[in-house]
C-alpha cells in the first residue's frame, strides 16, 4: 500500500510539470505584456492579440480559476457596463466602435487575474514595477531632454511628449505616481528577513510622494493625502500611536516639500485652490462642461448619449450656447473642445445614462469593498489605489487615456483573484 501511494504521489508530480512551467511562462508573459500595455500609446490594442490566446489557454487548463473568473462580480459589473453601453450607442444611432474601449478594459481585467493566479502568493510582484518604471521615466526624461538637473518641472510638455503622445495633459501622472506611492508603501511594510527591499521600497515611496507634488495637479494630490491616510489606518489599525506618528512624519513631508525653493512654483498653485478658488481659471472652465454634461444626460436619461461620444456631444453644445448674447458674460473661461465631462458621475450619466453610470459605480465600490474586506494588506491597498483614482475622476476624467485604464483594470483583476472573508 505504501509503495502504490509513492507511485501515486510520483505520476501525479511528474504529470503537473508540464503545468508548472505554464504557469511560469503564462505569468512571466502577462507581466511583460501588462507592463507593455502600460508603457506604449497604443499597447493594450496591439498586445491583446497574444493576451487572447494566453487567456484561452489559461481558462481550458484551470478549471477551478475558469470558475471563479467566470463568477467573479467584476466581469459581471463591467460586462453589464458593456452591454449597457451598446444599447445607448444603438439607441443614439452611433456606432459600435467605441466599445472596443470597454473590451481591452475586460481584457486587462482577465490578465490581471490570470497574472495574479499563476504567481500565487507572489502576485505582489505586478505592484514591484509600477515604482521602478516610473522612477526610470522620471530620470529618463531628464536625461533624454536635458543633463540639467536642477530643472524643477521634470513633467513639463516638452518631456511629457517623450512619453505621450499628448504632453499638456500632467493630470494623468498623478493616478500613476500616486498608485506608485501606495504600492510601494504596501512593499516596504511587509516583514522580510532582509532589510533592504523594505529600506528601497521606503525610499521610493518618499521619491514618488515627491513626484506626485510635482504633478501640479492638484485634485489628484489632495486625493493621494486622502488615500494615503486610509492606507495608514488600515495598515496600523491596532496601534494608535502608530497611526498618529506615521500622520504627523506624512504631514511633516508634505509640508517640506512645499516650503521647499525649489516647489515654490507648485506650492503656488496648490494654495490657489483655497484663496483664489473662484477666480482660478482651471476651475472656471468646468462650469460650462459640468452645464453642457448633465443638459445631455437629461436629454437622454436611461442610456446617455452613447459610450465615447462625449466630445461630439459637448461639441453641439458649445456650438448652439455660444450663439447666446450673454454665453461670454456667463462663462468668461471656457474650454471649446473635451472628451470627458471632467467628472467621474457627470462624465458617465451623459454618455450611459443612469443605468451604465450605477454599474461603473458598482464596479468601484465592489473593488474598494472587497479591498477594504480582505484580510491581505494587498487587497486594501487595490482598494486605496480605486479610492484615489474615484477622487481624482471627480475634476479630471482620465479613465479613457490607456495608461490609466490598462492600470487601474489590471489591479482589478488582481483584486477578483483573491479571496475575501
Amino acid at each position: 500500500m505504501h509503495i502504490k501511494n509513492i507511485k501515486t504521489r510520483y505520476d501525479m508530480e511528474k504529470n503537473s510539470i508540464p503545468l508548472m512551467t505554464f504557469n511560469k511562462i503564462l505569468a512571466t508573459s502577462c507581466f511583460i505584456l501588462l507592463l507593455f500595455c502600460g508603457s506604449w500609446h497604443k499597447g493594450i490594442e496591439i498586445t491583446r492579440y497574444v493576451l487572447i490566446p494566453l487567456s484561452l489557454a489559461f481558462l481550458y487548463l484551470f478549471p477551478e480559476q475558469r470558475k471563479k473568473f467566470f463568477t467573479s462580480k467584476e466581469l459581471w459589473l463591467l460586462t453589464a457596463f458593456l452591454g449597457t453601453a451598446c444599447i445607448g450607442l444603438l439607441s443614439g444611432h452611433h456606432s459600435l466602435k467605441g466599445v472596443d474601449r470597454i473590451l481591452n478594459w475586460i481584457l486587462a481585467l482577465g490578465a490581471g487575474f490570470m497574472a495574479a493566479a499563476t504567481l500565487g502568493n507572489k502576485k505582489s510582484w505586478l505592484l514591484a514595477a509600477l515604482p521602478l518604471g516610473l522612477i526610470s521615466y522620471t530620470l529618463g526624461a531628464i536625461l533624454l531632454h536635458t543633463f540639467d538637473y536642477t530643472e524643477v518641472n521634470i513633467f513639463a510638455p516638452e518631456r511629457l511628449m517623450l512619453f505621450y503622445t499628448d504632453g499638456t495633459q500632467a493630470n494623468r501622472l498623478i493616478i500613476l505616481c500616486g498608485t506608485a506611492v501606495l504600492s510601494s508603501f504596501f512593499l516596504a511594510m511587509p516583514p522580510q528577513r532582509n532589510i533592504f527591499p523594505r529600506a528601497f521600497y521606503a525610499c521610493a515611496t518618499g521619491i514618488l510622494f515627491i513626484l506626485s507634488f510635482l504633478t501640479n495637479a492638484r485634485t489628484g494630490f489632495f486625493a493621494l493625502l486622502l488615500a494615503s491616510a486610509m492606507m495608514l489606518l488600515v495598515t496600523f489599525k491596532k496601534s494608535i500611536k502608530k497611526i498618529i506618528i506615521a500622520g504627523l512624519i506624512l504631514a511633516a513631508i508634505t509640508l517640506c516639500i512645499a516650503q521647499s525653493p525649489w516647489a515654490k512654483k507648485p506650492a503656488q498653485r496648490y494654495k490657489t485652490v483655497v484663496t483664489h478658488v473662484n477666480t482660478d481659471e482651471s476651475f472656471r472652465q468646468r462650469f460650462f462642461i459640468w452645464h453642457a454634461a448633465w443638459n445631455t444626460f437629461a436629454k437622454s436619461p436611461l442610456f446617455g448619449h452613447g459610450f465615447s461620444t462625449f466630445r461630439r456631444a459637448y461639441h453641439n453644445k458649445y456650438s448652439a450656447a455660444t450663439k447666446a448674447p450673454d454665453f461670454r458674460k456667463k462663462y468668461p473661461c471656457i474650454n471649446p473642445s473635451t472628451n470627458n465631462a471632467h467628472n467621474f458621475f457627470l462624465h458617465f450619466l451623459a454618455e450611459t445614462g443612469i443605468v451604465g453610470c450605477l454599474l461603473m459605480l458598482g464596479f468601484w465600490g465592489m473593488v474598494m469593498w472587497k479591498g477594504f474586506r480582505s484580510p491581505s494588506m494587498l487587497g486594501a491597498t487595490i482598494a486605496c489605489v480605486f479610492l484615489l483614482s474615484l477622487l481624482e475622476f471627480q475634476m479630471n476624467m482620465n479613465l479613457y487615456d490607456r495608461h490609466i485604464s490598462t492600470l487601474l483594470f489590471t489591479y482589478a483583476g488582481i483584486q477578483a483573484s483573491m479571496e475575501t472573508t
